[in-house]
């Protein structure tokens, strides 16, 4: 928890992963100077678990697949993408390395027994074959129609070692119904709007009443890229908030790493009005407003000038993170890379903050060494709950490697966490009201009962202010800023030339 002395005044809530147990502490070695509250966490449920990312080899299967996988391909396979649907999870597999069997796939089994079926069959997983997905890193499920949105890098093998990227194919956005496999729709993103030598899309969110999708591109100076496809066009929205810190490190498990990588994480809110993101080699957490991302009638430079003006900076998150999600609630997840821990946080409406700031009410989900080591992508459960995979991610790119023996610790998991949470897109899908993320109490409590707790939390509420203000000085540069601020003024983006990429297709 080095990241506490560093942040300076934060108010953290930490469920406390070891038990039972509830105490108002002194965080004199967790944040420093700020009291932490310590509950009873939502418990992790691990739905699969494997050393390696075992794969199903049917009789569709290319020739020799499977052996030329056990001989040494295991070693290129990690997963990234997670989405559930009618209690079906798939998990996509990036062709990052030589080797990889199926970049998108259907969980098959369950704990360590699971494996992945490629799907929507074998034929749509083929290499080299541009009609079919090459490198799938991410994808979204719209819950009004059952229909997959799925990005496809074309580019593979990008980062193996001795051999250069394979750029044969284009990146693409692919339509799937997801009860039928069927291919319904393909469109090629435009050289202009990407580079077909460096594309890197990452993740993607989409608003499922416009038909649109917001995808983060993690190559060059990063950027957001929108697609309508109900007209086909794609744009592009680059700025210095999508790009990565320089000389930007971190540390996870005592190893230091150094990270040179832009915009990744990417969460629409549930009511469709901003678009959240962050570069992994940042702290920052930003985001930009909806309404002007997807308006499809405005021209390129009226389009790039309304976006640069209402970028928000939020502050700072508690280290380095990958995918972000919000719930249908407006509470926003991500991960703690230097951590190990699944965070919370509830945007105020309109808030923004100056970069140097902590975000303040961050909630602590679950913390583990063991099991949380580079959570990457985020899904819902058909039933509710956050589901979302685990990679080691930063072992994976070492020059040591993960350890894939018998005997090692699964270095990749799909978990959930029981906290009722539902997909941003729920009340799109069910048109109800807001759900809460916590799940309802088991006991009805009294008039008397409720008047006592509400009195009670008062004297909380208030004598956590004191112990707050004497713990951070009390003085006002210290409480930061209560007001929206944008800080994206004149000087911070007039003065950059990262080429917005203002192309209309």
């Amino acid at each position: 928890w080095e990241w506490g002395s560093e942040l300076g005044c934060m108010s953290v809530l930490v469920k406390d992963s070891m038990g039972p147990r509830s105490a108002l502490v002194t965080a004199a070695g967790l944040l420093g100077q700020i009291p932490v509250i310590l509950s009873q966490p939502y418990p992790l449920e691990t739905l699969a678990e494997f050393v390696q990312v075992p794969f199903v080899f049917g009789s569709d299967a290319p020739a020799n697949a499977e052996a030329e996988y056990l001989a040494g391909g295991f070693r290129n396979a990690t997963i990234t993408g997670v989405k559930e649907w009618n209690n079906r999870i798939f998990l996509s597999v990036p062709r990052w390395r030589p080797g990889v069997p199926a970049t998108l796939n259907v969980l098959t089994g369950s704990g360590s027994s699971a494996a992945l079926d490629p799907w929507p069959s074998w034929a749509m997983n083929r290499v080299g074959n541009c009609g079919a997905m090459q490198y799938v890193q991410s994808m979204e499920i719209d819950p009004t129609t059952g229909l997959m949105w799925v990005i496809d890098n074309g580019r593979i093998n990008i980062f193996a070692e001795g051999l250069p990227p394979n750029n044969r194919c284009p990146p693409q956005v692919l339509r799937i119904n997801v009860d039928t496999g069927e291919v319904l729709s393909l469109a090629v993103l435009p050289e202009p709007v990407v580079n077909y030598s460096q594309v890197f899309l990452n993740d993607l969110m989409i608003d499922p009443l416009r038909q649109v999708a917001y995808i983060t591109d993690t190559a060059g100076p990063g950027g957001l890229i929108v697609y309508w496809a109900n007209t086909g066009r794609f744009r592009r929205f680059t700025a210095p908030s999508t790009a990565a810190v320089p000389g930007f490190s971190f540390t996870m498990a005592g190893v230091m790493y150094m990270a040179s990588t832009p915009s990744d994480g990417i969460a629409l809110t549930p009511d469709m009005s901003r678009v959240f993101y962050c570069p992994l080699s940042s702290t920052s957490l930003y985001s930009v407003d909806a309404t002007i991302l997807r308006d499809e009638s405005l021209t390129v430079e009226a389009w790039n000038s309304a976006l640069r003006g209402s970028v928000l900076d939020h502050g700072r998150r508690p280290g380095p993170s990958d995918g972000l999600t919000f719930d249908s609630s407006g509470t926003l997840f991500f991960g703690g890379l230097n951590t190990t821990t699944l965070y919370s946080w509830i945007p105020r409406t309109g808030a923004g903050r100056s970069s140097t700031q902590a975000l303040q009410g961050v909630v602590v989900e679950a913390a583990s060494v063991s099991q949380l080591q580079w959570i990457d992508t985020f899904a819902f459960g058909t039933n509710g709950g956050l589901v979302f995979t685990t990679n080691k991610l930063a072992q994976f790119f070492s020059p040591e490697g993960l350890n894939f023996s018998a005997a090692a610790s699964p270095n990749f998991r799909v978990l959930r966490v029981a906290n009722g949470a539902r997909s941003y897109l729920f009340n799109v899908a069910t048109t109800a009201a807001p759900t809460s993320v916590r799940p309802p109490a088991a006991t009805k409590l009294s008039a008397g009962d409720e008047i006592g707790i509400a009195v009670g939390g008062l004297v909380v509420l208030l004598l956590g202010c004191l112990i707050g203000l004497y713990a951070c000085g009390g003085s006002e540069k210290n409480r930061g800023p209560i007001e929206s601020r944008l800080v994206i003024d004149g000087a911070d983006f007039l003065t950059e030339s990262l080429n917005s990429a203002d192309y209309d297709y």
